[in-house]
């Protein structure tokens, strides 16, 4: 890490802190036997942080990867594991994955 990296860290933290929104992060786990119920289903972790939420630009859309409606999310990162397929996003009552 450099030190224009430790530099702007503390000031995008402080800014998605005073600007942003909360928002729920759930990451899926394993598979969990329920003994009671005798099922299997997937644990989950929850986790409430503050982001910034912004439309994509036109000029971002060529790639395909980014579609009409998608959101960008910005986040301090401190603490959260790396985003795998199926974990999702909850702002306000809408979910995104």
């Amino acid at each position: 890490m450099t030190q224009l990296d430790t530099l702007f860290r503390g000031l995008a933290t402080n800014l998605i802190g005073q600007f942003g929104k909360e928002v729920t992060f759930t990451s899926i786990g394993g598979v969990v036997y329920d003994p009671d119920t005798l099922t299997l289903h997937n644990s989950s972790v929850a986790v409430t942080v503050k982001a910034i939420i912004e439309d994509y630009k036109p000029r971002e859309y060529g790639t395909g990867l980014i579609l009409v409606g998608d959101k960008k999310l910005s986040v301090a990162a401190a603490g959260l594991t790396k985003p795998k397929p199926g974990d999702t996003v909850t702002l306000d009552s809408d979910t995104w994955s």
